[in-house]
């Protein structure tokens, strides 16, 4: 190597070490300082929306609230806590269970029971309350102090709540709170559903407990969505057992966030750290939704499974988190960098460019031939050497140029040769994939081809059609040896077809042929092909196996022939039924007496339900003193 390209060398090497020192330490340093200053903004950005989350409880909670002190719920709570403290201990509590058990049997919601419930002054205040927030709200009831139904949107499970877990935590030992009930997975809406129970207090004294059951993903789902408009990276609110309760994409409690952050989590502190998940390290920051911690206004929870949900909450608060890619979070900053490292490049470039321009100058010539030969030594003979110099050097080239001349000259012929040789290669291999082709698809269908020229009588099958008949491939065939594979009871049927298309009639066909001792049904279509004077040259068909269609079509002629049998055997109640003129019994066809209900049951698809008439009502409850001052509220006489 020459002194000059030695130098422009050495310059350029230089310049690059010097980058490459500069680059590591910028990147260092930067990253610290930009992962500290990230982390800190996305911790504040996790505490507003814990605040936000929070926010929007109080508000949902103080909506319920306005609700649950209306007059109208008032007035119907203390009529119902004064009718039903009138009655001692344990008739109040056979009352409410005796309502429970009725309410639980009726399954109709037409009932006039479940309707005194549904349709009155007090339930129609709810719906109308539902209404205005309609995508919001689910069902809405209200209960007494003693936990028994005043009101209701919706036919709830039970009549009696004062035994649940929600209206325990509201009631608090008589002082009320508002309690939000974390259920989870509400299988009576079919989605997470947020109860808020408000506490009815007047004067100090506890009338009732209203529950509002809300649908909290969607509002909270469009908070958090709006709340990353600037994509601040995964957003989402966890439980602090790990359950995610929404992040975007995702169904509700239906994931989980990695070990590591739940152990963060439960703490129930705010924080941020960089984790490794999914095998990439991240930046995480979580905070707590401080309401759900609970407080003496407000108390948070659930019960993990119950009657109608799923999955609830075990004492729990809700997380706020964020997560970012370390990668995402330095991309800007790596992006800066490799513009400056390409900058470096293009400027090292640009000083040994010039280094080595002077140099090159000098060779020039030399270097120009020398790539012209290199490029007619690798086959390329249409370029030639470009030169106004008259010296050696000129002379060289034109000595180039006229070698190239003569090798284009002898290598012409031998390019047009193999040129044809590659065309007639690909066409074989275009072939031999087209009939590969042909052959798998043929297999997949059941369904081959055959030739018969009727001259000869010889038969050539596919390779599908000797499979179908069972036949070792390239067998001599005859049209004859065909018939012989029919199956004897269609040999009559086939034939008379055949000879019908010999004389220019159509030719499709199903019939059966014998395999190795085993029936199978083909289908043949075939076209004969004539020469001017109709005389029949060749046949060039098709033949499919249809074995299993024809198994089908037996199958749901057997099906229906069994469903008009089952048609015929119905059972009917008809003719003399011996009936005991006392206790209304039946006697069967083998002497036994049957219950009435239990006999009409068996011989036919009449069903019973059970209810007591207003006579034996008096025959039972008749001296009891709430069933007296029942009827007498009632105006029953």
């Amino acid at each position: 190597m020459k002194l000059q390209y030695k130098a422009g060398l050495l310059f350029f090497l230089f310049n690059i070490f010097s980058l490459v020192v500069g680059v590591i330490g910028y990147d260092f340093f930067a990253d610290q300082l930009i992962l500290e200053r990230t982390a800190i903004s996305q911790l504040n950005l996790t505490d507003e929306l814990s605040r936000h989350i929070e926010s929007h409880l109080e508000e949902k909670s103080a909506n319920a609230m306005a609700l649950a002190n209306t007059p109208l719920l008032r007035k119907a709570l203390r009529e119902s806590n004064e009718k039903y403290s009138s009655l001692h201990d344990e008739e109040q509590k056979n009352h409410i269970d005796l309502l429970n058990r009725r309410w639980m049997e009726t399954d109709s919601i037409d009932d006039p029971f479940i309707q005194s419930y549904m349709n009155n002054p007090v339930a129609d205040h709810l719906k109308s309350h539902q209404q205005l927030f309609l995508q919001e709200f689910g069902e809405i009831f209200l209960t007494n102090r003693y936990g028994a139904i005043i009101a209701t949107t919706k036919k709830l499970t039970t009549f009696a709540h004062s035994h649940k877990y929600w209206w325990l935590a509201s009631y608090n030992d008589g002082k009320g709170r508002i309690f939000l009930d974390d259920r989870g997975f509400d299988t009576s809406v079919g989605g997470y559903v947020l109860g808020v129970v408000i506490p009815v207090i007047e004067n100090n004294d506890l009338l009732g407990i209203l529950k509002c059951n809300i649908n909290i993903v969607g509002p909270i789902s469009h908070m958090i969505e709006n709340f990353n408009k600037s994509n601040y990276g995964i957003l989402k609110l966890v439980r602090t057992g790990g359950l995610i309760v929404f992040e975007e994409g995702e169904k509700p409690l239906s994931t989980q966030v990695n070990e590591q952050i739940i152990q963060k989590l439960r703490k129930k502190e705010k924080g941020k750290n960089i984790m490794e998940l999914d095998d990439k390290m991240h930046l995480v920051s979580y905070s707590p939704v401080l309401l759900t911690l609970g407080s003496e206004k407000y108390g948070f929870g659930g019960k993990k499974d119950s009657i109608d949900h799923l999955k609830g909450n075990l004492g729990e608060a809700w997380h706020t988190i964020i997560v970012r890619g370390k990668s995402d979070v330095l991309k800007a900053s790596h992006e800066s960098l490799a513009f400056f490292i390409k900058l470096g490049i293009v400027l090292s470039f640009a000083i040994a460019f010039l280094a080595f321009f002077i140099g090159r100058m000098v060779a020039l010539p030399i270097v120009r031939i020398s790539e012209t030969a290199k490029t007619i030594g690798q086959g390329n003979l249409d370029v030639e050497i470009t030169t106004q110099s008259k010296d050696e050097l000129g002379i060289l080239a034109a000595s180039f140029n006229q070698m190239t001349r003569n090798l284009k000259s002898i290598t012409a012929s031998r390019d047009e040769l193999d040129r044809e040789i590659n065309e007639r290669k690909e066409a074989e291999t275009a072939l031999k994939l087209s009939e590969a082709n042909l052959r798998r698809a043929q297999k997949v269908g059941k369904m081959g081809s055959w030739y018969l020229d009727l001259s000869t009588n010889d038969l050539e099958w596919s390779e599908e059609v000797y499979r179908i008949f069972n036949v070792s491939e390239g067998k001599k065939l005859t049209y004859d040896k065909f018939l012989t594979i029919v199956h004897p009871d269609d040999h009559e049927f086939v034939s008379a077809a055949w000879e019908a298309a010999l004389n220019q009639a159509p030719y499709d066909i199903e019939h059966r042929i014998v395999v190795g001792g085993v029936e199978k049904w083909i289908r043949e279509i075939a076209e004969v092909v004539f020469d001017p004077n109709g005389k029949a040259l060749r046949g060039i068909g098709t033949v499919q196996d249809i074995s299993d269609r024809k198994n089908i079509e037996k199958e749901r002629e057997k099906m229906i022939e069994e469903l008009q049998t089952a048609l015929e055997e119905v059972k009917t109640l008809q003719g003399f039924i011996p009936i005991c003129a006392s206790c209304k019994k039946i006697r069967d066809d083998k002497g036994y007496w049957n219950q009435l209900e239990n006999y009409i049951e068996t011989h036919s698809d009449a069903a019973f339900s059970h209810s007591m008439c207003p006579e034996c009502s008096d025959k039972l409850y008749g001296k009891e003193a709430w069933y007296m001052k029942m009827k007498k509220e009632k105006g029953i006489k």
